[in-house]
């Protein structure tokens, strides 16, 4: 299954259950965070450390947590420990709504206005 299809299926969940959360992992856990937080309702965090996901929770409200494969089984797991019993605290209320405001006025740019890197333009020319 291509990774993607794993970040809808656990993000889809989280939005169905107001107190759902969920958790995601992939190499470096930048792209199921990227993918993650293209959901309305997702607040997807990339954690290495315990500490990272605690505050995640405790300030951000994060209620998709995303791993890095390559830090390994025994890291992960406090992590999603720490992450797991971690409530929100409420300190950036204020905050939170504003990043809702910026979801509900989003618009999505047609297709014609959105340009893809190719692969030329990202990759260093060689002589």
């Amino acid at each position: 299954m291509h990774y993607l299809t794993s970040a809808r299926a656990v993000c889809e969940r989280v939005q169905g259950a107001a107190d759902a959360v969920g958790v995601l992992c992939c190499g470096t856990g930048m792209g199921m965070s990227i993918a993650a937080n293209k959901f309305r309702g997702i607040y997807a965090a990339r954690c290495v450390s315990a500490e990272d996901a605690e505050m995640a929770r405790i300030i951000n409200n994060a209620n998709v947590l995303c791993l890095a494969a390559s830090a390994g089984l025994a890291v992960n797991a406090q992590i999603i420990d720490a992450f797991m019993r971690t409530p929100f605290e409420g300190r950036k209320i204020e905050q939170l709504e504003h990043l809702c405001d910026f979801e509900l006025e989003a618009r999505p740019a047609p297709l014609s206005d959105v340009r893809v890197p190719a692969v030329d333009d990202v990759l260093p020319k060689t002589a």
